[in-house]
């Protein structure tokens, strides 16, 4: 059974018995890891975004991580902030997580800790540049589709993007929001690590204080 509640402004879900822990809409879209999705791209036109050559983990650097190293206990399978959609039973909740580069890189690879536990499986994801400590300008949007089912672990979402420059110090931000009667879940950390996360709901965006949705960027 999942539960959900509110805590400091912020939406959690979990399940039954576990413990819980406490723009520019014209930017590209890119493609998750199940295949080719179509969308504006640079040079105008609707057309198939296909990345030129997909590189492993392996050959790229780590931009940021919050993942544990113990892939048996990857992030928290039992509790996680809610991302659902205005159709859901929870009404609408965006969710971000910023992340700022230690130096110049390239955005290649967003591996997240989302899941689905009810109504559509499909979310949104997009990274974000920062606005005065908020998420702002779109940067590059990815559609997710087919997520693992919450209460599981340790699948996750792995996108591939085409190279989308970040600069050192800088904050950026990467922004779920679900679709259609979604309700899904960004599963924080195992490492209980605490930092600032961006929700909407309704109205603007605002701050909390949370144990952070466990994502890893990469790139070169």
């Amino acid at each position: 059974m999942v539960k959900a509640w509110g805590v400091m402004g912020a939406l959690l879900v979990s399940l039954a018995g576990a413990s819980a822990a406490v723009g520019n809409d014209s930017a590209p879209v890119h493609t998750n890891a199940s295949g080719v999705v179509t969308g504006a791209v640079p040079g105008g036109g609707d057309r198939p975004v296909v990345p030129s050559a997909r590189q492993t983990s392996a050959s790229l650097k780590e931009i940021y991580s919050n993942f544990n190293s113990d892939r048996e206990i990857l992030y928290d399978m039992h509790t996680g902030l809610a991302v659902s959609s205005k159709e859901s039973n929870l009404g609408s909740y965006l969710v971000g997580m910023p992340f700022t580069p230690a130096e110049d890189s390239n955005v290649r690879k967003i591996i997240l800790a989302i899941t689905h536990f009810r109504g559509t499986n499909s979310l949104n994801i997009s990274l974000r540049a920062d606005a005065n400590g908020l998420p702002g300008d779109i940067l590059a949007r990815f559609v997710v589709n087919d997520m693992a089912e919450f209460g599981t672990c340790c699948e996750t979402v792995v996108l591939h993007a085409e190279g989308i420059p970040v600069v050192a110090g800088t904050q950026y931000w990467v922004v779920a929001r679900a679709v259609g009667d979604a309700n899904n879940a960004w599963n924080i950390n195992s490492l209980r690590m605490e930092g600032p996360v961006a929700h909407k709901h309704d109205a603007g965006w605002y701050i909390t204080t949370d144990n952070v949705g466990a994502f890893r960027v990469l790139g070169d």
